[in-house]
């Protein structure tokens, strides 16, 4: 049973993400870290469900649900966006909400494929507790971060909204389009990878390919 009732907004950010995935409309209630105030332009929202004492992996639902309205789980990749989204986890005593983080072979990785060059652990975590601790979630202490187990549901998620990609191909985002992102293309092909689906159609293939060799060069 799914407990989740997502916002108005849902119907109207999911078909225009699927006509131009790169650039969803801001969808009502979420708060931009402004680049004017040292940000990235990203949207993010916290979106609250009612815990229940069994269920699906909850991490995968909260996944499945913020790509259905164009996002992702917020993944936090540096001390500054951390501080950004603290407020938006807190809601009263109680602030656990999942993030874009995950464990395989022992290795973190966030939901978007970028580095994992930032965590901010509650002190003595991650310790794998229960054994099948997988999962990012942030913690009671706002701003520090917990692994949990596949059922944990804290109170709900935080969605992040990438700004508008002036730029799609430019996978590795360092200003140019290159043998570097036709590096990203091959590697995920025939995935759903969502950095290197340049066109935003959840596969990667030969349009994706096509995009970069189209945008070859210096971004704009």
């Amino acid at each position: 049973m799914k407990l989740l009732i997502l916002p108005a907004f849902t119907v109207l950010l999911a078909a225009s993400s699927a006509a131009n995935a790169q650039c969803p409309p801001a969808p009502p209630g979420a708060v931009q870290w402004r680049v004017e105030d040292g940000g990235n332009g990203n949207w993010y929202m916290k979106v609250t469900w009612t815990p229940s004492s069994t269920g699906p992996v909850w991490w995968l639902v909260a996944k499945q649900e913020a790509e259905a309205v164009g996002g992702h789980l917020a993944t936090i990749t540096s001390a500054a966006e951390n501080d950004f989204v603290r407020p938006l986890v807190t809601d009263g005593a109680f602030n656990v909400s999942l993030l874009g983080g995950y464990k395989v072979d022992g290795s973190w990785r966030w939901v978007t494929g970028e580095p994992w060059t930032f965590a901010n652990w509650y002190p003595g975590e991650p310790n794998n507790a229960t054994g099948n601790e997988m999962y990012l979630a942030s913690w009671v202490t706002p701003g520090t971060w917990n692994d949990v187990w596949p059922e944990y549901q804290g109170n709900g998620y935080v969605i992040e909204w990438e700004a508008c990609d002036t730029c799609p191909s430019d996978i590795s985002d360092d200003g140019r389009v290159d043998g570097l992102d036709i590096a990203f293309v091959l590697s995920d092909w025939g995935s759903a990878q969502a950095r290197s689906d340049v066109n935003g159609d959840g596969a990667v293939d030969g349009a994706d390919l096509a995009g970069v060799l189209n945008g070859w060069g210096l971004c704009p």
